[in-house]
């Protein structure tokens, strides 16, 4: 587009004559925008199949631990690609969605079945309490085991 743009620009006497070849750099520059555009969107479409894809995996596979490179294999794209994909498309990291998804999961059973945190983790794939308590007051900012109705509404995937 640029090119289309310089040319006709630096050689504006060859189009001063004809109308027809303005018309046709013009209509070309706009084509090639409108190309643009067109892989832009079907981009951002794939993206977000992609996403959701991920998340549909992640939800069936919620009790197990899951790495980005599982997800990616699953969905047959490299962990890289899925990582930058998925941030674009939902605005966090593969791996924080991960673990904010599992986290609230967690969350949910310990109040509503009474579990112990150790008990609750183990459910969703984790192996050590102190780590989940860990990350989910850093995610969350506030530990597991307080109730904030603030927090009610993140990620809520039931």
């Amino acid at each position: 587009i640029c090119d289309i743009i310089d040319e006709f620009i630096y050689h504006t006497y060859i189009y001063e004559k004809s109308s027809a070849k303005t018309a046709h750099k013009v209509l070309e520059a706009l084509f090639n925008i409108d190309n643009i555009n067109k892989k832009m969107n079907r981009d951002e479409y794939s993206h977000s199949i992609l996403s959701e894809k991920a998340k549909s995996y992640i939800q069936k596979n919620i009790n197990k631990s899951i790495t980005q490179s599982e997800v990616a294999d699953f969905l047959g794209i490299s962990p890289g690609y899925l990582c930058n994909v998925f941030k674009k498309s939902e605005g966090i990291t593969l791996i924080k969605y991960i673990n904010t998804v599992k986290l609230k999961s967690v969350q949910r059973i310990m109040e509503k079945e009474k579990l112990k945190l150790y008990e609750a983790a183990e459910l969703y794939g984790y192996t050590d309490a102190n780590y989940v308590s860990a990350l989910y007051k850093e995610i969350f900012g506030h530990n597991i085991t307080e109730h904030k109705q603030e927090y009610q509404g993140i990620f809520n995937e039931e």
